[in-house]
């Protein structure tokens, strides 16, 4: 067999020799009756498809990047809500901590500004424990000082976190004057 049935028919061919090997005579199985109503597929005319390679997948970047003015909006509120948590007798930091995880990874205007509105509000908090202590220490004494002290410092920390809204809102990356940064 020279034509082209012998290139693409090697079921025959035998390992050692090229010459196609002698062809067993199938045995005949009964016959299936086959339903009236299929028509056979057209195995034979449609050629096989090429293989595909999947598409590429995109890789894992994090979270999308935020708006500019959404960024903005959530920078002012970590130094705002730092006043709000304040007022509902919360430490200020439960407020600044909420907003900067949210947003620290989508801009780095909520970053920077939730850290700096975090460390402050430690900074105030640190100082309020640091004044407790001081009065349990002197039997009440300390109070007389401590408790001014608060006071003043609760006037000068509000506006410093006011500046720092406004500051956030104009899209600025805000720094306290007075800060103990212990998160960089």
């Amino acid at each position: 067999m020279r034509g082209p049935e012998s290139f693409c028919d090697h079921r025959g061919m035998n390992d050692t020799t090229s010459k196609p090997a002698a062809k067993k005579p199938a045995a005949k199985k009964p016959a299936a009756k086959k339903p009236a109503a299929t028509t056979p597929a057209p195995e034979a005319s449609t050629p096989p498809a090429p293989p595909t390679t999947p598409a590429p997948q995109p890789m894992a970047v994090g979270p999308a990047p935020m708006l500019e003015s959404s960024a903005r909006n959530l920078a002012m509120w970590t130094h705002l809500a730092a006043i709000l948590t304040w007022l509902i007798s919360i430490p200020g930091i439960a407020g600044a901590l909420v907003f900067w995880l949210v947003g620290k990874d989508r801009s780095a205007l909520v970053d920077h500004n939730g850290k700096e509105s975090v460390n402050f509000q430690l900074t105030v908090l640190a100082t309020l424990v640091g004044g407790v202590i001081l009065g349990i220490v002197t039997l009440g004494l300390g109070f007389l000082i401590v408790i001014p002290v608060w006071v003043i410092g609760a006037i000068v920390a509000l506006i410093f976190q006011i500046q720092g809204a406004a500051a956030a809102n104009r899209g600025e990356y805000y720094r306290y004057p007075i800060n103990w940064r212990m998160i960089r």
